[in-house]
């Protein structure tokens, strides 16, 4: 049943006192996200930072976390503005807990100002009005929140001094501006879609905490794509809407015989047009696919008619005003205080949602991560084969310019013996060398201080273990001269003697003594001998096995050392990697369990509304 203005606002005086008793827990809320954002971004960074550290620029993983840290940064600068945003909000209602705070919303030049100044004086433009005849219970009090600042708007405290809302040809709210009643704040915002838009980004950042929401759309064309885009993202904020068709009226020319001039007249639209509208608009609204638009409901009203025919009943009841004032009135008495006590736990539980959305992309870079690391492990064991390769190389060349210094001095034992000792050495740093090199050419793009955190399992002298120098030799007799033999001068003198003896005994005598003295002499003599020496002779030395041995111990020393080494770097660079990756994870899944859980304590709360 339509009511008039009066009886509205005395519905929300009623109110008054139960609004005031609906005081919500903004506050604790706001400090338990601020304790929340405080130690995911300080763990988060610090995490990170540490890791960036360690790593070059040109590292593969650097640009990913040099991407995570931006996004930390990013989010905390979104949180920052939605914080900012929901503090204005609080700000803005701290001063209206004790009413109902209706919010009027919609595009520029679609009857804003003119609905609000009807609500307060019961005229469209009250300039010319006696506002000091409305009883004091009625008196609106008006305020001003916020200013654009655009050019052309209306002046900062224009509605508070004037006492009204500027209305006329040009745009012309350009601030959150509003009046007070008993148990009801109305609320003019700049009009969306403006040519300056700061004027509709203002309206947005207040929109969210209303209580109630008028959204206008000139009936001239109703149902435009840009407002359905608006009215879509009202509804998935859970905001109460009530969409206002304003303007259904028409101005007719009639001429007037006696004065011989036209007559403008103000009539309402029929009510099949207005019918036929209605349902346009809720058509559209379908299309939106959303439920929770079947419950909006659709009011037509030309406050200009419901102005010029105040004292009609029945004219007041054809402009619409009444049916839009009965249907604030039922809504009010219906769910006013719970829309009180709703409001601010569903602004809170959207904004935490909205703060979860923004995590989002923390799991896609962690992902990110995860693939330089594959391609690392893809990487090195084709770059090992590379640089050992050419150590081996180097190493070769190595060891022949070494052996080829040595020939001079092969065949002195000892001095080629000082100089494998010495050589043992040189390629043991040789070696050493070439291995750093080569883990230094595949890893100084993956880690900054590899060679700090390699941990060699051997010892410079211990590298090459190169056999003793031997030179083989055999003895050999040399003659030097003859020795001449006594056995024939023996046996001379033994001839000469035995004669002598034997010729006492006559010539027979003397034949034999000969003979037996020749023989005897012969025996105590010796024969003429040569005169030799011993003398060593070279047969050759182990100087070729030796360099072979040291081929082969250096070669075989590079692969198995560096590709040991590299395995082991590998291994601590890829756990170093996944440790990071899976701190990060557990960061953000910490935070969205916390999250989540205000989410559901929010949510429980506003199913007991």
């Amino acid at each position: 049943m339509p009511i008039c203005r009066q009886e509205l606002l005395h519905t929300f005086e009623k109110l008054e006192i139960q609004f005031s008793q609906a005081l919500t827990e903004a506050k604790l809320q706001d400090e338990d996200f601020e304790s929340i954002r405080t130690t995911f971004q300080q763990r988060l960074t610090g995490r990170l930072y540490e890791a960036q550290g360690k790593l070059p620029d040109n590292n593969p993983l650097t640009e990913n976390i040099k991407g995570f840290i931006s996004l930390i940064s990013k989010t905390n600068e979104a949180w920052d503005r939605k914080i900012s945003s929901r503090n204005k909000g609080l700000e803005f209602r701290a001063g209206f807990n004790d009413s109902l705070l209706v919010f009027v919303y919609g595009k520029v030049k679609s009857c804003k100002s003119s609905l609000g100044n009807y609500i307060a004086w019961g005229n469209t433009d009250p300039k010319g009005i006696e506002k000091t005849k409305v009883p004091p219970s009625l008196l609106p009090k008006y305020f001003s929140h916020d200013n654009s600042g655009v050019i052309g708007g209306d002046a900062p405290k224009e509605a508070e001094q004037q006492r009204e809302f500027r209305v006329g040809a040009t745009e012309a709210t350009s601030t959150i501006q509003g009046f007070k009643l008993s148990g009801l704040t109305w609320v003019d915002s700049p009009g969306l879609h403006s040519v300056n838009k700061e004027n509709g980004q203002l309206a947005k950042e207040y929109v969210d905490h209303a209580d109630l929401i008028l959204y206008t759309m000139k009936s001239d064309a109703p149902g435009r794509a840009s407002d359905l885009a608006e009215i879509k993202e009202l509804v998935r904020k859970d905001k109460k809407t009530l969409l206002l068709l304003t303007g259904s009226d028409d101005v007719v020319e009639e001429w007037d015989e006696a004065t011989e001039q036209p007559i403008r007249t103000v009539i309402m639209k029929d009510k099949d047009r207005c019918a036929k509208q209605h349902a346009h608009v809720r058509n559209e609204l379908n299309k939106l696919n959303l439920p929770e638009t079947r419950d909006i409901r659709i009011v037509s009203f030309s406050a200009r008619y419901a102005q010029l025919h105040e004292d009609d009943a029945k004219a007041l009841t054809d402009s619409g005003m009444g049916e839009l004032f009965s249907a604030i009135g039922e809504l009010i008495n219906a769910e006013g205080i719970r829309l009180k006590q709703q409001v601010p736990m569903t602004n809170f539980r959207k904004f935490l949602e909205g703060c979860m959305d923004d995590l989002k992309p923390y799991r896609q870079l962690i992902q990110n991560l995860e693939i330089p690391i594959s391609e690392i492990q893809k990487k090195i064991p084709r770059a090992l084969r590379q640089v050992i390769h050419v150590a081996q190389e180097n190493m070769r060349n190595e060891i022949h310019h070494q052996f080829d210094a040595l020939e001079k001095n092969r065949n002195n034992r000892e001095i080629t013996q000082r100089s494998i000792k010495k050589m043992q050495g040189q390629l043991g740093e040789k070696l050493q060398g070439l291995i750093e090199d080569g883990l230094a050419q595949v890893f100084t793009e993956v880690m900054q201080d590899f060679r700090n955190s390699v941990i060699y399992t051997y010892q410079t002298s211990d590298l090459v273990k190169l056999p003793e120098f031997a030179i083989d030799t055999a003895e050999e007799e040399i003659p030097v001269g003859v020795r001449g033999g006594t056995r024939k001068r023996n046996s001379g003198l033994g001839s000469l003697i035995g004669a002598t003896v034997g010729s006492l005994f006559g010539p027979v005598g003397m034949a034999i003594g000969a003979a037996v003295g020749g023989a005897g002499g012969a025996m105590t003599g010796s024969d003429a001998t040569k005169e030799t020496r011993t003398i060593e002779i070279t047969l050759g030395d182990n100087l070729q096995a030796i360099k072979q041995s040291a081929m082969t111990v250096c070669i075989h020393c590079l692969e198995e050392t560096i590709t040991t080494q590299a395995e082991i770097l590998l291994t601590a660079l890829v756990k170093d990697a996944q440790r990071l990756t899976d701190d990060l994870g557990n960061e953000i899944a910490s935070v969205e369990k916390t999250l989540q859980n205000l989410i559901d304590k929010t949510q429980m709360k506003l199913s007991h509304i």
